[in-house]
């Protein structure tokens, strides 16, 4: 089920604010970051609400921080980094935090971001098919069994 949804508007309104409070520290890293500032703060995921409904379900547990994470992707694809090194490098930047739509103190793991990318991910995923399971291999000293029970010995 799809949990809160935060409208590019409000967004954009909280970044700023942000912003604005952590700007005489921060001026250097902000500059450094300005490019996916612009990118996150002009990309409106409005649109994306509608494609997320359809693809949680109705009953469960409520589903956060899905334009978060978006945005946090695109932030990612930015830098040019892999999951887990970018979710560590978001929890030690509070600013790269806010700027994906964290609060600093509350972000996801990254299994979060894996099962993100599998709920959207319309694909055909061979690794998900049923296989045979794996035979146990004899002991030293041991025979394999006979793969036809009908076999007299």
């Amino acid at each position: 089920m799809l949990g809160y949804w935060r409208f590019h508007e409000k967004f954009q309104l909280w970044l700023e604010q942000k912003l604005l409070s952590f700007f005489p520290e921060l001026e250097q890293q902000i500059r450094f970051y300005s490019e996916i500032l612009e990118k996150v703060y002009i990309f409106n995921l409005d649109n994306l609400l509608l494609i997320a409904m359809s693809r949680h379900s109705f009953t469960g547990k409520l589903s956060q921080n899905q334009p978060e994470i978006f945005r946090a992707l695109v932030a990612m694809t930015h830098l040019k980094e892999g999951i887990t090194s970018f979710v560590e490098r978001v929890k030690s930047h509070p600013l790269l935090a806010v700027i994906c739509d964290f609060e600093p103190d509350v972000i996801p793991g990254v299994g979060i971001f894996y099962d993100f990318l599998n709920r959207f991910w319309l694909a055909y995923e061979p690794h998900k098919v049923l296989r045979e399971p794996r035979r146990k291999k004899p002991k030293r000293g041991e025979k394999l069994p006979d793969e036809d029970t009908n076999l007299v010995a």
